[in-house]
């Protein structure tokens, strides 16, 4: 402990004259000053203490408060944008490419379907080689002729026969324009269709009607054979047959 001097004495005399206004009164030569402060603490006074009350009040208040405020809401986090769905339009329009079928070995037609369609061989051109006519007629002897020049024309047909057109080989003038129907196409064997007319009264007064024929080809090469009924039509009619065989290659 510090010893109490004379100055601090007279610094406490003069506060407590000063603070009962006893100053003037006394005549003390004592000058009041403003109140100086205390070397001693004071300590809180009443006012200071209700505020401070006040003040942890607020603060427990609002921690109470802040303790039962509900949790905030987590904050919205940054998501990559979604793939926006294709069209129809633009599916459709995707789909318009034409695709490429596949086709497999199942498909395919069996049998005789997968064959190409038969064509008709092809018989046409000029056949050269000898002919022989024999005449058979009424109150005449029999009459054979032989040409070594002969010629025959075919002609295919689209029904698979041919035309056989023999020909004048002293004029080069077809003769006649016989059809011939298949009779067996494996052995290309031909029928002359009866009926046909093959010399007209024209050509020096005789007609001949096919009575039978028939025709092979294959090989470059023709045989056929026909019989004619002739009628000459003279001062007086004659009455017979005609054979002719035919046997040539193809030029």
């Amino acid at each position: 402990m510090r010893p109490v001097g004379r100055g601090h004495l007279e610094r406490s005399v003069s506060r407590c004259l000063c603070g009962l206004g006893l100053v003037g009164g006394l005549g003390l030569p004592v000058a009041c000053a403003g109140p100086l402060p205390s070397e001693r603490p004071l300590g809180k006074g009443p006012l200071f203490t209700a505020e401070e009350k006040q003040r942890k009040k607020r603060a427990a208040e609002r921690e109470t408060a802040l303790a039962n405020a509900p949790d905030a809401p987590p904050k919205p986090t940054a998501q990559a944008p979604k793939a926006r769905p294709k069209s129809k339009s633009s599916d459709a329009g995707a789909g318009d490419a034409p695709k490429a079928v596949a086709t497999s070995t199942a498909d395919a037609p069996k049998g005789d379907a997968a064959k190409p369609p038969a064509t008709s061989v092809a018989y046409a051109g000029v056949y050269v080689g000898q002919d022989t006519s024999l005449y058979k007629l009424s109150g005449l002897p029999d009459r054979s002729e032989t040409d070594a020049n002969a010629k025959t024309r075919v002609e295919d047909r689209p029904d698979g026969g041919v035309f056989l057109i023999p020909v004048d080989s002293s004029s080069g003038k077809d003769i006649c324009k016989l059809h011939a129907t298949v009779k067996n196409k494996s052995q290309k064997t031909f029928e002359i269709n009866k009926g046909q007319r093959c010399f007209e009264p024209e050509q020096g007064g005789v007609t001949g009607t096919v009575r039978s024929g028939s025709a092979k080809l294959g090989s470059g090469k023709l045989v056929f054979d026909v019989v004619l009924a002739i009628e000459v039509n003279a001062d007086s009619q004659v009455n017979g047959s005609l054979d002719y065989h035919f046997e040539g290659t193809r030029q």
